[in-house]
């Protein structure tokens, strides 16, 4: 499900890039020095699938070009 939840977060972030930076991507940023190893898992797959959105690299994009 991690992984799933990330993946939709690379996406969201090619539509709606500044929701993504201003209230998203601080909340990971702090959930990766969690407490809980799965928290912190989650949270630095979201970020990765966040920049890989941000620059052009994600799916969605492939999607677009195709």
């Amino acid at each position: 499900m991690r992984e799933l939840a990330s993946q939709a977060l690379a996406v969201v972030s090619v539509y709606a890039p500044k929701l993504v930076v201003e209230k998203i991507l601080p909340k990971l940023l702090k959930s990766c020095f969690h407490k809980v190893l799965n928290v912190r898992h989650g949270a630095l797959l979201g970020v990765a699938e966040i920049m890989r959105g941000l620059s052009g690299n994600s799916g969605a994009h492939r999607a677009e070009i195709l």
